[in-house]
């Protein structure tokens, strides 16, 4: 018989004004907020999930991308059942992919599991289609070299989130599952 935890921690990082704080507000539920206002440090947010015929709460962590005098990411990215590391299509660097990657899986093991969400498809245009392409491609190989689950989205228009939902909804029930 397998167990189920009672609650999972979840941390979405990545750089300032890609998305995180409308991506955890729009998966917990919440309309779109178009008005940019930075997480200072982090912000929190809980969800329940039914699986199993039980209750898992899942705790959100949107950690700021701004470095402060006090940075709380490295507490926060401790003892993570999945780290989500978010992106802007249009503006992403394999570097930075990497250097994610590294501070969820040192702060935890790398059997972690880690979703890639590239954010803001709604502003793809004619002039920086081919540019956003490369970007998710790049992504692509990335996280299939990685073994990581990827998938693109918008908070705005909710382009792409049911795959979202569904990507995030299997990896909490195995993340939350105890053999």
């Amino acid at each position: 018989m397998i167990k189920l935890k009672n609650m999972l921690k979840i941390a979405l990082i990545g750089d300032s004004g890609v998305g995180k704080t409308n991506l955890t507000k729009r998966i917990n539920g919440f309309p779109f907020q178009p008005h940019y206002i930075p997480t200072i440090a982090f912000d929190y947010q809980k969800m329940d999930y039914l699986i199993n015929e039980k209750t898992i709460s899942v705790n959100f962590w949107d950690i700021g991308g701004q470095k402060s005098f006090f940075d709380p990411r490295e507490l926060i990215l401790q003892e993570l059942d999945i780290g989500i590391i978010v992106y802007d299509v249009r503006n992403v660097q394999k570097s930075d992919l990497n250097k994610y990657c590294y501070l969820i899986v040192r702060k935890n093991s790398e059997n972690t599991p880690i979703i890639l969400i590239g954010n803001k498809l709604d502003l793809i245009t004619e002039k920086n289609k081919e540019k956003v392409e490369k970007n998710i491609e790049m992504v692509s190989e990335y996280c299939e070299s990685q073994e990581l689950i990827h998938v693109e989205t918008s908070a705005k228009n909710l382009e792409n989130f049911e795959c979202l939902q569904a990507y995030l909804s299997q990896s909490i029930e195995v993340s939350a599952s105890i053999c």
